[in-house]
């Protein structure tokens, strides 16, 4: 069972894949949404790099503070300096569901 704002999450990421990837291999387009998000390629996202995503996907406006924060209470897995982040093996696992890839 998933959340509302966890549909929200996916239906952002599907929609940016439709709009501009709708061409690229699954397995691609996921692969550079992964290393997008996690800019600095430590294997965590936070909520700062998520919201950089949302901003460069044109999808800010999508998704408010209250809503990203509550994904990551639901889905973080870890925290990194009192921050709760969600670990790149998470977002793999779940996103993968959703776009048919892996």
């Amino acid at each position: 069972m998933t959340s509302r704002v966890h549909d929200v999450w996916i239906s952002n990421t599907e929609e940016y894949k439709k709009n501009n990837f709708n061409q690229a291999m699954p397995s691609r387009f996921f692969k550079m949404m992964i290393k997008a998000v996690d800019s600095n390629d430590d294997g965590v996202i936070t909520m700062d790099e998520y919201q950089t995503l949302l901003k460069n996907i044109g999808a800010s406006d999508q998704m408010s503070a209250e809503e990203l924060k509550e994904i990551f209470d639901e889905i973080g897995d870890s925290e990194l300096n009192g921050e709760r982040v969600i670990s790149v093996k998470s977002v793999e696992e779940r996103w993968s569901k959703y776009l048919h890839v892996m």
